[in-house]
């Protein structure tokens, strides 16, 4: 849409260029500490930013965004997953302030004029935990770089050898692309390599 305008609602965030040429920028205020109370913020800045914008549709990007603005601007929020309602007991030792933020803002998605999802998988947790009407909900997968990441790249001897070398990376190894936190299992992962060769490295990304 080259002809649309955005207004990007942002802390020191990039701007979209030239993903959207007439974009504008506001800025929004939060707390620098403790952190764990930047929500409180956003529902206090996010609102009147937006009605600021003048826009017709806010494209809400996170949880601590699922806010309802003011007058009658449609809402598009974003999930990517319910993990603070998928598993409760593991996100019980989180201090209580975040606590809270996901029990105030997780269900204002259902307020939204459409939900998007990134996955099928969240879909499902939407409509069961958060009891979304599944027509709602719409699952966009995230997209990829293709200019970056495609069979030509992947074959380019000299790129590789490029990276490897500014990592240093060498012999065989078993990469693993994602988060060290728990549920990412990252120990079972560690714990399958064990018997292999020794030559075997793991390369965390």
């Amino acid at each position: 849409a080259p002809d649309a305008e955005a207004t990007l609602i942002t802390l020191k965030g990039k701007t979209l260029l030239p993903l959207f040429p007439r974009e504008k920028r506001l800025e929004t205020r939060r707390l620098e500490r403790p952190n764990r109370f930047n929500w409180m913020a956003d529902h206090i800045f996010l609102p009147a930013l937006v009605e600021k914008s003048r826009s017709k549709l806010f494209f809400a990007t996170d949880f601590n965004s699922y806010l309802v603005p003011r007058k009658d601007i449609k809402v598009v929020s974003m999930a990517y997953d319910l993990i603070p309602f998928i598993f409760p007991e593991t996100m019980a030792s989180q201090p209580l302030p975040v606590r809270v933020g996901w029990r105030t803002n997780f269900p204002k998605l259902g307020k939204s004029t459409a939900v998007i999802a990134i996955s099928q998988a969240t879909k499902d947790d939407l409509v069961r935990l958060m009891g979304i009407e599944p027509g709602m909900v719409h699952v966009i997968y995230p997209g990829i770089d293709h200019d970056l990441f495609n069979m030509a790249n992947a074959g380019d001897s000299t790129r590789c050898n490029d990276v490897l070398a500014r990592h240093g990376i060498a012999g065989r190894f078993f990469l693993y692309v994602g988060d060290s936190e728990w549920r990412k299992n990252l120990r079972r992962v560690l714990e399958a390599l064990i018997g292999t060769a020794d030559d075997l490295k793991i390369v965390l990304a």
